[in-house]
C-alpha cells in the first residue's frame, strides 16, 4: 500500500474509533467532547479518567494544557453524567488503546518518510526541512504529483474540509432534527406599530442630492426676479397716480 493511502487509512480508522469513544463516554462525561477536541487527546483523557468521579485524584499533567485541565476539573464536578457499566467502560478503554496504537503507527510512517526525504527530495528538504517536505509529499500524493502541481496549489495542501470528526452521530442527528422543527415553526405575528405622539416635533430631514436638484429645477431665476420687480414697481406707480 502506498504511504499516502496508508496514512489516509490510519486517519480514517482513528476518526471512526474516536466517534465510538465519544458515543460511549458521553454518558459518563458529556461535556468532555466540547472541551477536548483532538481525537488522540480525547482518547488519552478518557483512558486516564475512566469511571473516576473526583478528578482531583486524576493526574492530567502532560496530557492537556494547564488551563484546559482546570476547566475539565471544574466541569466534571458539576456534570450530569453517570459512571459507565463495567463492560461498556472496558470496550471504551480498548477503543482508546486502539486509537493510540494507530497514532503511533502513523508517526512511525511519517518518521520513516522524513528520514528518507534527504535522498528522495534533497532540494525541497533543504528549503523547507525534511519534516515539512515529508508532509507536503504525503498530502500531494507522492513526489511526482508534487512536482507537477502548480505553485498556487501548494499553499492550500494542508487545508481540509470541515467534517463531523469529534462529534457523536447521535448529537449530529439531534441537531438536524432541531433545525427541521425550527424551520417548520410559523413566522412570528406582526406586532401593531404604535402611532407617533401627537405633540411631538417633526423630525429634521437631511437634504441630500435629490432635494438639491429639485430646488435647482424650480428655483426662481435672476430674469424672473427682475420681471417680478418691474411688475411690482408698475403696480405701485399705478396706485399712486391720481
Amino acid at each position: 500500500m502506498p504511504l499516502k493511502k496508508k496514512e489516509l487509512y490510519i486517519e480514517n480508522e482513528i476518526e471512526i474509533i474516536n466517534k465510538f469513544i465519544r458515543d460511549k463516554y458521553r454518558l459518563k462525561f458529556p461535556e468532555l467532547g466540547s472541551l477536548v477536541h483532538h481525537p488522540i487527546d480525547y482518547a488519552r483523557v478518557v483512558k486516564k479518567i475512566g469511571n473516576e468521579v473526583d478528578l482531583t485524584l486524576v493526574d492530567l499533567e502532560g496530557l492537556l494544557p494547564s488551563a484546559v485541565i482546570m476547566v475539565v476539573s471544574v466541569t466534571a464536578s458539576t456534570t450530569s453524567g453517570k459512571p459507565l457499566p463495567e463492560d461498556v467502560l472496558q470496550k471504551t478503554i480498548e477503543a482508546c488503546d486502539r486509537a493510540l496504537t494507530l497514532d503511533a503507527s502513523k508517526k512511525k510512517v511519517l518518521d520513516f518518510v522524513e528520514s528518507r526525504m534527504g535522498y528522495i527530495a534533497p532540494n525541497l528538504s533543504a528549503i523547507v526541512g525534511s519534516a515539512v517536505a515529508a508532509k507536503l509529499m504525503g498530502t500531494a500524493g507522492g513526489l511526482s504529483s508534487l512536482a507537477k502541481m502548480p505553485a498556487c496549489n501548494v499553499q492550500i495542501l494542508g487545508a481540509k474540509k470541515k467534517n463531523l470528526a469529534g462529534f457523536s452521530t447521535a448529537s449530529s442527528h439531534e441537531e438536524i432534527r432541531e433545525k427541521i422543527e425550527k424551520w417548520q415553526e410559523p413566522p412570528p405575528a406582526k406586532q401593531p406599530k404604535p402611532l407617533p405622539v401627537p405633540d411631538s416635533e417633526p423630525k429634521k430631514k437631511r437634504g441630500g442630492c435629490r432635494l438639491r436638484k429639485i430646488k435647482e429645477r424650480y428655483a426662481i431665476t435672476d430674469m424672473r426676479k427682475l420681471a417680478n420687480r418691474m411688475q411690482l414697481e408698475f403696480l405701485k406707480r399705478a396706485h399712486l397716480e391720481p
